[in-house]
């Protein structure tokens, strides 16, 4: 360590030194320490405050996103869905057998027959 180094660590280990002996001083006089822990109380108070209103906001907007999410999912579900199924029953009015409708639309023969 150069000796630079070692006088600005020396003079701030003294600064820290006389900053704590500071604190304990005002520590042991009672009207500091009155209002300290009035504000520090405050503080704590405000501060829990505006975490659970911030996490609450968070929680609000995940979930508003998280539902849009998964409505937009099912809604493109449905519409695939409903589509599927006209184009079945469009298959099956044209005469084509349950077989080959099973095979391209990957639905069951029970489930082509309930839209028969």
């Amino acid at each position: 360590m150069s000796s630079n180094n070692k006088l600005e660590l020396s003079r701030l280990l003294k600064k820290e030194v006389r900053t704590m002996g500071i604190r304990v001083n005002l520590m042991e006089n009672p009207l500091f320490k009155e209002i300290y822990e009035k504000h520090f109380e405050e503080n704590v108070q405000q501060g829990m405050e505006q975490g659970i209103q911030q996490g609450m906001e968070q929680g609000i907007q995940q979930g508003m996103e998280q539902g849009i999410r998964q409505g937009m999912e099912r809604g493109i579900q449905q519409g695939i869905n409903k589509a599927t199924q006209q184009i079945v029953r469009q298959m099956l009015a044209e005469g084509l057998p349950i077989a080959l409708i099973t095979k391209v639309t990957q639905l069951s023969a029970e489930e082509i027959q309930r839209l028969h």
